[in-house]
């Protein structure tokens, strides 16, 4: 037996992200990360669900917002979210509400109110989980609140109080006290890594040592801290507001230049078709009017020669009428000497 536990005490268990082997005690509890690793890659909070984690995998896009790997298969998946029916977080993918109230709805009936922020965002959990908030029902923010004001507290106390030794765990003997012993520093690393994520102190008074385990501290203690964290919930809730309006926009505006870009390209067509049907009809023109020229021009010599031929015409008759005239004349003047010569005769005759 004893060398069993022996065995099990020296197991290592790989680190998730630079597969360095370490005890199972040293890996973090959501993304079994080791000491170094956490270093490196200091708590940021999501985006979408305000719960912190390691940056990991968005390392080297450190320009964008941060996302956990859950939301960011979601948003890949579904797109931008919508703000939750009851908790009134951005992280409603393709639904009214997010994953996390669907789950908790289904598991503890429809949402109460919160006894901190007195908003229906909270669901009534069981006693023991109760337990761990100072008895209180609250949120998910506020619970989130609420630890990290009682980690602040401990960590005010070990300040005060630096000869105090940590408590520690004895060595099990069976694979049961190992698990038990992985599960307590477990959460001991989730308390280091959800005070890494805020570097802002709260200057708290130390409680007596009798009673830091009552619930009326708990909820002094919570009371105190509220403010600060529930102003910067609401600013990262009006943050996020904010960050899907502006992205609403810019589709908006993107939309928008792209139907200005389709106009230009239709504008840019029919002034091309325009273009192509005035050189068309200035051709066309241009070949009726020399067609039109020409026939005018062939009309005006048509007339030129009509004229000179009406006008030696009108000669030619002109010549032929007077030369008549003349022969009239002449046929006149004898017939009247001879109408003379007769008249004279027949008066001598008479004479006679």
């Amino acid at each position: 037996m004893a060398g069993r536990a022996a065995e099990e005490e020296g197991m290592l268990f790989a680190c998730t992200h630079c597969h360095k082997r370490v005890k199972f005690e040293e890996l973090s509890a959501n993304q079994q990360l080791c000491k170094d690793c956490r270093k490196k890659y200091p708590l940021v909070t999501c985006t979408y669900c305000r719960l912190d984690f390691h940056p990991v995998r968005n390392a080297q896009n450190r320009d964008s917002r941060p996302a956990c790997d859950h939301c960011a298969k979601d948003f890949k998946q579904y797109g931008t979210p919508s703000f939750c029916a009851v908790c009134n977080l951005q992280s409603a993918f393709n639904s009214r509400k997010c994953t996390r109230c669907a789950h908790s709805e289904k598991k503890y009936g429809s949402p109460v109110s919160c006894e901190q922020c007195k908003m229906v965002c909270a669901f009534n959990k069981p006693d023991d989980v109760k337990r761990k908030v100072g008895g209180q029902t609250l949120c998910l923010l506020c619970t989130i609140n609420f630890k990290k004001a009682q980690f602040k507290r401990k960590q005010h106390e070990r300040k005060k109080d630096p000869q105090k030794p940590p408590s520690t765990t004895t060595p099990s003997t069976n694979t049961a006290a190992v698990g038990n012993r992985s599960l307590k520093h477990r959460d001991r690393h989730r308390d280091d890594e959800s005070s890494a994520s805020k570097k802002a102190k709260l200057d708290l008074p130390p409680p007596p040592s009798d009673a830091t385990s009552s619930p009326q501290f708990f909820s002094t203690l919570t009371r105190d801290s509220q403010p600060i964290d529930l102003i910067s919930s609401n600013h990262l809730m009006e943050t996020d507001r904010l960050y899907s309006e502006i992205a609403s926009l810019k589709k908006q505006v993107a939309q928008k230049e792209q139907g200005l870009l389709d106009k230009d390209k239709q504008i840019c067509q029919l002034k091309a078709e325009t273009m192509e049907k005035e050189k068309e009809f200035r051709t066309k023109f241009q070949s009726q009017l020399k067609s039109h020229s020409d026939s005018v021009e062939s009309l005006q010599a048509e007339i030129r020669n009509l004229r000179r031929q009406l006008s030696q015409s009108s000669h030619k008759s002109s010549s032929s009428v007077s030369a008549k005239g003349t022969g009239s004349a002449a046929k006149t003047g004898s017939s009247s000497s001879s109408a003379h010569a007769s008249l004279a005769a027949a008066l001598t005759s008479g004479v006679s």
